[in-house]
């Protein structure tokens, strides 16, 4: 869907409403507005243009039959889906910033704060909001500005404006549980008696349980539970022992359990709201740099991604891994590894049994899909860096759901290589659609190079674009270790013997479809590959045999994947540590013969050795440098003489 095209998108809202997804957004001339589109360019308009100009945030709620708009100025509107939006009155307008309330929805009614900090309500069928009444409170504190829905009561956080007053003896309720159902507004408990407050945050639904973070002011942060009475408002369990917090934010609903990170994100626990019902999933918090984060449920199994160090890079950097789990250990497994920070991923969307998500790829930012498979799990779309195999910025947006497909939106190249623009524009995946299977159109081929040992695999040619090749060989049938890249060092990377079968598999990713392989022909090692290593020619010494100089040994010998190293022998005596192809002469040298051995080895053939004439005795000179004196009768030389000829040379 490439029209329209947005200046911005601001904050990325949405709401599925009436079969349409809508979302604010700024087209460059109307400013920013609701605009609706049902996944069709055609489809796809400006809701209204009389929204003020100076807005440039919005939140929207959803009851049965309406869909209520909460700007950032403070105003509140009302849409059905056919007549332009109404403004709702009888409130004036909502406090704005950090301390703008609480604003949701509860039994087909908008729940609002006033500019005092009381309680609205917006009942079925009306645009005019009324005050709710509240025993005891005419204004209240908030903590948060979230409504956690369990039936037909709202809950929050907050306490008396009125009358809340540190400093009064009297004030007994700090920041506590309250809920509202539209009519009527009552505290839950006095989780943190006095005036400290207990502050729940973290709210999440699960079956008939609302769980939630509080501090009760003995455990600090941790998981409780409330079924809407003081009674079974309770402490599931205490992780921290020592003190500290043991609840994170990121709560997933998975039926009647909840999955939850608890203290600094190195643990994945799940909850039914009872402390036998509480286990351990999984333990990362050992690791080097490892952590979790809560993706999705889907079917019966959790998503979650795993963070880990990759040291196979300089510096390490963190990669991450994509787990699926039934919520016991054993049943916990990886799915696939992201090449990319798992803090990058973007909220995902679940169509069926299929998992969307955006993230980094070897490409860029991308909508990947997985299916809980490692072969079933790759980037689908690069939004608008689709076809130009160039990496863009990371900015696809959160993927949303609409009916059976998967909208989201991306900056995008005008032309293919072009940096890309300030404008976004609107992206829909079709599930429902085949995905083109990828497959070699020609096998790889291989080619042999009797001089070097070496085998080389082609990519062979592939259906539809691919450009991600990894490779592997195999001996036998049986894969061998390190061999993963597309050429094959017979003589040095394994032990070859003669008839071993050789073959390549090579593996071709991209977007769009899954990865798959192709096999190369078998090839088998002849006696070429196993050849003997060449005689080596006698070396010579150059050099003048004079205390200070160098002698060096010439010619280096260098053979197709051999190493080569020297031995150098002052009288009859080897040099230690001297495995170069210089020498430097030292006092301790004079009057002895000076000799050089090269010594050529190559894995899965002979070791050759060439030793060369004496040279004439070494004689002194008139300037020798301070430090140029022998540690031992043996030719040892000083740190300073040894460090100066250590040098090695490897073929």
């Amino acid at each position: 869907m490439g029209a329209p095209t947005f200046a911005t998108t601001g904050r990325y809202v949405h709401a599925t409403f009436d079969g349409d997804l809508y979302f604010g957004a700024n087209d460059g001339v109307h400013g920013y507005e609701l605009w609706r589109t049902d996944g069709t360019a055609t489809g796809t308009r400006m809701v209204t243009d009389d929204f003020p100009a100076r807005e440039d945030d919005m939140d929207l709620y959803i009851v049965s039959d309406r869909l209520f708009v909460v700007t950032g100025s403070g105003r509140a509107y009302a849409y059905d889906g056919t007549q332009p939006p109404v403004r709702i009155t009888g409130f004036g307008t909502m406090p704005t910033g950090v301390n703008r309330g609480v604003t949701g929805v509860v039994a087909d009614r908008l729940i609002l704060t006033g500019s005092g900090y009381d309680l609205y309500a917006v009942d079925p069928g009306t645009t005019v909001a009324r005050l709710v009444d509240s025993p005891g409170r005419k204004a209240f504190e908030f903590a948060g500005t979230d409504l956690a829905v369990l039936g037909d009561w709202a809950y929050f956080s907050g306490r008396d404006r009125t009358s809340a007053n540190p400093t009064d003896p009297t004030d007994k309720v700090g920041v506590e549980l309250l809920r509202t159902n539209g009519t009527v507004t009552e505290l839950v408990k006095d989780i943190n008696p006095g005036p400290d407050g207990s502050y729940p945050q973290a709210w999440i639904t699960a079956g008939d349980t609302l769980f939630f973070q509080a501090n009760d002011g003995v455990h600090e942060e941790e998981l409780w539970t409330t079924d809407g009475t003081d009674a079974g408002t309770h402490l599931v369990r205490d992780h921290r022992t020592d003190g500290s917090s043991g609840f994170a934010y990121s709560p997933l609903a998975h039926g009647d359990e909840i999955y939850y990170l608890p203290g600094d994100g190195g643990q994945l626990w799940r909850s039914d709201g009872t402390d036998e019902g509480t286990h351990l999933v999984a333990d990362v918090s050992a690791a080097d740099g490892a952590s979790l984060l809560l993706l999705a449920s889907v079917g019966s199994e959790v998503y979650y991604l795993r963070s880990y160090s990759d040291r196979s890079v300089r510096p390490a950097v963190q990669r991450g891994l994509l787990v699926r789990t039934d919520g016991t250990p054993e049943g916990t497994r990886t799915v696939a590894q992201l090449p990319g920070s798992i803090f990058e991923v973007g909220r995902p969307a679940v169509v069926g049994d299929r998992l969307y998500f955006s993230a980094p790829s070897a490409y860029g930012s991308a909508l990947w899909r997985s299916d809980g498979t490692a072969n079933g799990t790759f980037p689908v779309s690069l939004g608008g860096f689709d076809g130009t195999g160039t990496a863009g910025d990371p900015d696809i947006h959160e993927a949303r759901t609409l009916g059976n497909r998967v909208v989201f939106s991306s900056r995008f190249r005008p032309e293919p290589g072009s940096e890309p623009t300030t404008q976004r524009r609107l992206y829909v995946v079709d599930p429902t659609i085949a995905v083109p299977p990828r497959r070699a159109t020609a096998a790889p081929e291989l080619s042999w190079d009797d001089v070097t040992g070496k085998l080389a695999v082609s990519t062979g040619t592939w259906t539809p674009g691919t450009d991600t090749f990894t490779y592997q060989w195999f001996r036998d049938g049986a894969a061998i270790p390190e061999a993963t890249g597309p050429t094959l060092q017979v003589r040095s990377m394994y032990e070859p013997r003669l008839g071993d079968r050789i073959a390549a598999v090579v593996t071709g990713a991209g977007v769009g479809s899954a990865s798959a392989t192709a096999s190369s022909p078998t090839v088998r090692v002849t006696r070429a590959a196993l050849a003997p290593l060449p005689p080596i020619a006698r070396p010579r010494v150059q050099g003048r045999p004079v205390v200070g100089r160098h002698l060096v040994a010439a010619p280096e010998e260098r053979y197709p994947d051999s190493r080569t190293s020297y031995r150098w022998f002052v009288g009859k005596h080897v040099v230690p540590r001297i495995h170069g192809p210089r020498l430097r002469l030292v006092r301790a040298y004079i009057g002895k013969k000076v000799q050089v051995q090269i010594i050529m080895s190559r894995t899965g053939n002979d070791t050759r050795r060439s030793r060369s004439l004496p040279t004439a005795a070494v004689r002194g000179a008139r300037h020798l440098r301070p430090d140029a004196t022998p540690t031992s009768a043996t030719g040892a030389t000083s740190g300073h003489d040894q460090a100066d000829g250590r040098s090695s040379s490897t073929a």
